[in-house]
């Protein structure tokens, strides 16, 4: 659940408001992604890939159980994650269970960093994105989130911000670009081919973009915090707080004012700081919902997505990276003056650790008048939804914080332990042949790592991800793998740590993703083939590979009107309109059919020639010789 601020619209709060992230990425009419950079604390594969799905045309063709045709997911992954590119939290990877081919794809897309400052996270949460579309100036969008990049259902925010370059824009907003230039160098190894001048170019232009002002704002200004760039203060006569984690001594300046200030958060994160220190706000609030007051039992009130004093405080029942969030997770600070609101959106929760080392990014808002205000988003307009029914007043029992529980101090030491060892640069080197690889995974400077391992008792894994029933014990330097087929090869790695306290078994996991070497050069052609192992996958992923290139509907409506399992063939009465389509791309847009020509290739490539539909091959060597002559 995500309350949007977006260009056009009021710039209220509106607890009723749904905007999914997929719907933030979906291009404009007429353009299609040509550059997109992301950020996220905690990434999940799984969500990753259902995020290239919102690039293209088809993205609305899911099943019933919501999730895209696996034909729609695979071409949208293979047409899209080269221009894409995510930076993310090392320690904090998840992905699914099954770790299905289709993520070869994404493997130079997913950056791990390294934060900036030892003993912090990397925690901004944005989407900065060019697309473009023929004989029309490029157009620029800027999201930013307070929600991480996985399958959450909380309740968070986001700001969709979209321009156009223009002359008069240069120096408004140079800090937003300065950012985005930073993130190759927090990269734990050097990105791929192509990826650092995308992000380059991508950052030059958004010096001269000029952003479209949502409804009611007069100020616009991006605040990235942590080293090389300066913290905000927030602040002035009175000041509502909403964030999900909350540090005793931030609290206690926030609410130091004279204002009646309000503060909503989570039960365990009031509980994690005490009465003392809310004491300055006129108001405290929770979420009113089963889940929030459910958690009332967390002693910290804090998880993986905050960090205090160099640890990663956690709940009772810490969730990992990946795992479901519900209830609040947004993050607003709403500043009132006299004759002024000021919204601040964003990563940054209310704790020192986020305006004192984190890498967070914020947008600064400030609106024309009071239509914003504190009471106005609590309690809305005449008759409509607010806020404040949402609410339920919670004062923490205790005056000072809860202390944590062996449990919960060993789960947190264990994340710790996970987390420096994905911040290693690991390598995988990949021998053999045929159906029969070794992998022969290592990593440098992991002694210190190996001795806290064996001082401690833990039980440490690591392996493909692919397969993790190949892991192997975690040592100084490195563990061999194998034999393993062609599906196990995969940059993703599995780290697992394990532990046992007060006959509670602890564990905690992250995926890594390592410097791939020695790969079959056909690994993608070969995994593709696996994925497209009948005639009518084959066609199925023509179709949607052709509606993509070309914006034909029929193609679509062709394929939403066929029955599941149903057989085509090239041509017949029930066949949909492919042979049309060829043609009609070859007449107006030859260069669509590029991708076509690729495609053709590696079935052949892998062997698979024989899977193409019935009739295409001699048809398509007439019409490739006709597009490879326009070129001429």
């Amino acid at each position: 659940m995500t309350s949007p601020l977006a260009s056009g619209s009021m710039p209220m709060l509106e607890p009723t408001n749904r905007f999914m992230l997929v719907d933030a990425l979906r291009p404009p009419d007429g353009y299609t992604l040509d550059t997109a950079v992301g950020t996220s604390f905690t990434l999940d594969l799984d969500a990753l890939l259902l995020a290239t799905v919102s690039f293209a045309i088809f993205d609305s063709l899911d099943n019933e159980l919501g999730r895209p045709d696996p034909m729609a997911l695979l071409e949208s992954v293979r047409r899209h994650a080269g221009n894409i590119t995510v930076f993310a939290q090392a320690g904090a990877l998840s992905g699914p269970r099954t770790h299905p081919p289709v993520l070869a794809y994404l493997e130079d897309a997913v950056v791990p960093v390294r934060p900036p400052r030892p003993g912090h996270i990397f925690h901004p949460k944005l989407w900065a994105i060019r697309f473009a579309a023929d004989e029309r100036p490029p157009r620029y969008r800027l999201l930013v989130l307070s929600r991480n990049l996985t399958f959450d259902s909380s309740w968070d925010t986001i700001v969709r911000l979209d321009g156009e370059q223009h002359r008069d824009a240069r120096q408004a907003h140079q800090v937003l670009a300065d950012f985005i230039e930073t993130l190759p160098g927090l990269a734990l190894s050097k990105l791929s081919p192509g990826r650092p001048q995308q992000i380059a170019q991508l950052a030059s232009e958004l010096r001269d973009v000029k952003w479209e002002m949502p409804e009611g704002v007069n100020r616009l200004r991006f605040h990235p915090l942590g080293p090389g760039f300066q913290s905000p203060k927030i602040g002035g006569d009175r000041l509502l707080v909403m964030s999900p984690f909350l540090s005793h001594d931030m609290i206690k300046r926030l609410g130091s004012g004279a204002g009646e200030d309000v503060l909503i958060s989570r039960p365990g994160a009031l509980d994690g700081v005490g009465a003392s220190a809310v004491g300055g706000f006129a108001q405290t609030y929770v979420i009113d919902s089963a889940d929030e007051l459910g958690a009332s039992a967390a002693l910290t009130g804090q998880d993986q997505d905050e960090e205090v004093n160099g640890e990663l405080p956690i709940d009772i029942e810490p969730p990992r990276p990946g795992c479901e969030l519900s209830g609040l997770h947004a993050k607003v600070f709403v500043v009132e003056d006299e004759n002024s609101t000021t919204l601040w959106l964003g990563s940054a929760n209310a704790t020192d650790a986020a305006f004192s080392g984190n890498s967070e990014f914020m947008v600064e808002l400030g609106l024309k008048d009071h239509e914003g205000s504190i009471d106005r988003l609590l309690d809305g307009t005449a008759g409509g939804p607010n806020l404040r029914s949402m609410l339920m007043p919670y004062v923490p029992q205790q005056e000072e914080p809860v202390e944590a529980s062996e449990l919960e101090r060993v789960t947190r030491t264990l994340d710790r332990l996970v987390r420096d060892a994905a911040e290693l640069a690991y390598q995988v080197m990949v021998t053999g042949d045929g159906d029969d690889y070794h992998l022969d995974i290592s990593w440098k400077k992991g002694s210190r790592i190996a001795a806290r391992i064996e001082a401690e008792g833990y039980r440490v894994i690591v392996g493909p991800a692919t397969q993790a029933a190949h892991s192997a014990t975690f040592s100084e330097s490195g563990v061999a793998i194998g034999p393993v087929t062609l599906e196990a090869i995969t940059s993703f790695l599995l780290i697992e740590a394990r532990t046992r306290v007060e006959g509670t078994d602890v564990v905690s996991r992250s995926l890594v993703n390592a410097r791939l070497i020695g790969e079959p050069a056909d690994r993608k052609e070969r995994l593709l083939a696996k994925v497209l192992d009948d005639p009518d996958k084959v066609l199925r992923y023509l179709l949607f590979l052709l509606a993509e290139l070309t914006g034909d509907d029929s193609l679509l409506r062709a394929f939403g009107a066929s029955g599941a399992g149903e057989s085509w063939s090239f041509a017949g009465a029930s066949a949909p309109p492919l042979l049309e389509t060829l043609l009609r791309a070859l007449a107006h847009t030859p260069d669509s059919l590029d991708r076509v020509a690729e495609f053709v290739t590696d079935m052949a490539t892998s062997d698979s020639a024989g899977l193409l539909p019935a009739g295409f091959t001699d048809v398509w060597q007439v019409i490739d010789e006709a597009r490879r002559d326009s070129d001429d």
